[in-house]
């Protein structure tokens, strides 16, 4: 067969991957969730573990358009029901 290179443990993608899952929590409304990543060796092998802490969900419940010049809040307010905000 053809050799594999050997997978290397990479604290960069450990790292990505983490803030990865912080944005996910932040974009599904849980603004104060947190994620802790731990490694641990077990011969040659390294073996990540992510605890994921959700803390409250917020959902957005009423969205006011407000605008000093009038014929750019109609505009933004004729356009609402074309947004997942409308």
């Amino acid at each position: 067969g053809i050799a594999q290179p050997p997978v290397v443990y990479d604290t960069a993608a450990q790292r990505r991957a983490a803030q990865n899952m912080r944005g996910v929590l932040f974009t599904q409304g849980y603004y104060y969730g947190s994620v802790q990543d731990t490694v641990e060796m077990r011969g040659e092998k390294a073996h990540v573990t992510y605890r994921v802490e959700t803390g409250p969900s917020y959902l957005i419940d009423t969205v006011s358009v407000v605008s000093r010049e009038p014929t750019i809040g109609s505009i933004v307010q004729a356009s609402m029901g074309a947004t997942v905000l409308g």
